[in-house]
């Protein structure tokens, strides 16, 4: 037939640039589960600081 094999490619990423500042790529390798601690941390903060306005 067409003798073709199946095959994959792919990138490496050495430095990533952004808007004239250089990142390595374990700095943004970030998970799923990093972005909701974040959150929650800043959601926790958020709450605890607009409660103590209202507890004078």
């Amino acid at each position: 037939m067409l003798n073709i094999s199946p095959f994959s490619y792919g990138l490496i990423i050495k430095m990533v640039y952004d808007s004239g500042t250089i990142f390595a790529p374990q700095i943004l390798d970030i998970r799923p589960e990093d972005l909701r601690v974040k959150f929650l941390e800043g959601e926790c903060e958020s709450c605890c600081s607009s409660s103590s306005r209202f507890t004078k």
